[in-house]
């Protein structure tokens, strides 16, 4: 049998797997269990509410040659559901993958044929089972929404039996249905802090139920998108020279500087002991400060009395200021309880040997598997994971699909059983870590130059002299010290050039697209 791709997902990390799989000659299809494709960003049956935006800019949601139609700065810099989702579309249609695409079409099951090493998929309505020779699973680490567990909460029972309502947040839409409502949000990351400020500008009393406070972070910083600020070569280089106590403290600082410690609310000062967590949410702090979201800390809700109200307890001063009573102990009649408990990652369609080999754990959200480079499973080389890991951006998924299908395609020699029994190794030393990080693999550059040298793009390290000698020295300051956008990834294609020189000209349109970045957000230091 030929070299035959299934790819599962029809998100951003499965539909940018589809173009690089074809591009490279090689018979794909994508299969996709809702009527859209858009994975999270899909209309309707998507993850998103109407008005939520991405929390990085543009400049980040996008692959690496298909930049946004108004990359000039025109229109808003973090775009909502309805623009990715058109992006997407848009990406689809320019790349004609649409032949590539089946929609409606749930994969029930997958076995593994150890004969050799192919895989039978089992479609939705469909049969027999269809071979592929490989699979690339692009369904994401947030693919299932939580059952709502309403057991830890005390006394749920008799506030549903007197007329309150409990949602989901992955069902949350709009807060027009909450005018004039008391509601409790219970979560208190990306999802918990900005459905409370979508929601509070309505209802009548919006009380956030949170474990501890974030570092909230504005979306922009002194006029350019936090991803822009973030992500650089030159800070990634300059923090790895840092112990890491001292690259926490300083993180520490920067954050109290750009948040003016939280600013200076009482109930949202960060126990600076405990791991660096951050939420990228621009209104959420000034929502709190007007005293439209009210926080109380979860060991704070003691859940519902008889009569069906909520219980909070222990309030210091300044909370008992904001819910305007003088009891440290206070009850509330509530519309609406919204959970938001973030999505989990479900595998099930996998084979239960291969759901061993990666020690996979649906109620783990933080490394719900163990993969090398969250990319390869150990001893079952003809299937790749992409995007499963918490945060994935469209560059890292971009960069794991190249990386995959040029190992298929034969162009770049597929891990040792070394690097991949070392990779499993370091995941599990992540995974087991106590107190856990916000994210598991934080170093996003990093991560990407490390996919980008196994596949021939990374530049040498004399690239600025190289760069001298084709007129191109500026070139070397938009690569290394401003952000680390995904077009940098295209000025040079592995196959055309010879990675010790790399004195083919790069790409034009990648050139010209980093000047533009260079134009909007870094015009004062030329």
């Amino acid at each position: 049998m030929g070299k035959r791709i299934a790819i599962i997902g029809g998100g951003p990390g499965g539909l940018v797997s589809l173009k690089t799989a074809i591009e490279l000659g090689l018979d794909a299809m994508l299969y996709e269990k809702e009527q859209y494709i858009g994975g999270i960003w899909a209309p309707g049956v998507g993850k998103t509410w109407h008005s939520m935006q991405t929390n990085l800019s543009y400049f980040s949601c996008m692959f690496s040659d298909y930049p946004w139609k108004y990359s000039n700065g025109d229109g808003d810099l973090f775009p909502n559901q309805s623009m990715v989702y058109q992006y997407l579309s848009d990406y689809v249609k320019h790349f004609g993958l649409q032949q590539y695409i089946k929609l409606s079409s749930g994969v029930e099951k997958i076995d593994h044929v150890k004969d050799d090493n192919s895989w039978n998929l089992f479609i939705k309505h469909d049969h027999p089972p269809i071979n592929y020779s490989h699979i690339i699973i692009a369904i994401g680490i947030f693919s299932k929404a939580p059952s709502i567990d309403y057991s830890h909460v005390p006394g749920i029972e008799y506030f549903k039996a007197n007329g309150g309502k409990v949602l989901s947040g992955s069902h949350y839409k709009s807060p027009h249905d909450l005018e004039k409502k008391n509601v409790v949000v219970i979560g208190g990351s990306y999802s918990g802090c900005e459905i409370s400020t979508d929601i509070c500008q309505h209802s009548n009393e919006l009380i956030n139920v949170i474990k501890r406070p974030f570092w909230y972070i504005p979306k922009t910083i002194e006029g350019k998108p936090v991803d822009v600020v973030f992500y650089s070569r030159e800070s990634a280089d300059r923090n790895s020279k840092l112990t890491e106590e001292k690259a926490r403290e300083n993180k520490v600082n920067y954050f109290k500087k750009i948040t003016n410690n939280n600013g200076q609310i009482p109930t949202l000062q960060v126990d600076t002991t405990l791991p660096v967590f951050v939420v990228i949410t621009p209104h959420y702090i000034d929502r709190v400060k007007e005293e439209k979201i009210k926080i109380v800390y979860a060991n704070q809700f003691q859940g519902f009395n008889k009569q069906g109200q909520a219980i909070f307890d222990q309030l210091t001063e300044s909370q008992k200021n904001s819910f305007k009573v003088t009891s440290s102990t206070v009850t509330k009649h509530i519309d609406q309880v919204i959970f938001c408990d973030g999505y989990r990652c479900n595998l099930s369609i996998l084979p239960q040997e291969l759901l061993e080999n990666i020690s996979y754990d649906e109620q783990d959200k933080f490394v719900p598997v163990l993969l090398h480079k969250t990319v390869f499973a150990q001893d079952f080389s003809t299937i790749f994971f992409v995007g499963m890991y918490k945060g994935p951006y469209f560059c890292s998924m971009e960069l794991q699909a190249r990386w995959i299908c040029m190992i298929i395609a034969g162009l770049v020699e597929y891990p040792t059983k070394e690097e991949i029994n070392q990779g499993i190794k370091d995941q599990k030393t992540i995974k087991d870590k106590l107190p856990k990080e916000q994210f598991p693999n934080p170093k996003y550059v990093e991560y990407c130059d490390y996919i980008a040298k196994k596949i021939g793009i990374l530049p040498p390290d004399n690239l600025e002299q190289t760069l001298k000698h084709t007129g191109n020295q500026d070139l070397y300051a938009m690569i290394f010290h401003q952000f680390m956008s995904p077009v940098a990834f295209k000025l040079w294609e592995s196959k055309y050039i010879d990675p010790q020189t790399f004195e083919k000209e790069p790409n034009q349109k990648s050139v010209h697209f980093l000047k533009e970045i260079k134009q909007l957000f870094y015009r004062d230091e030329q």
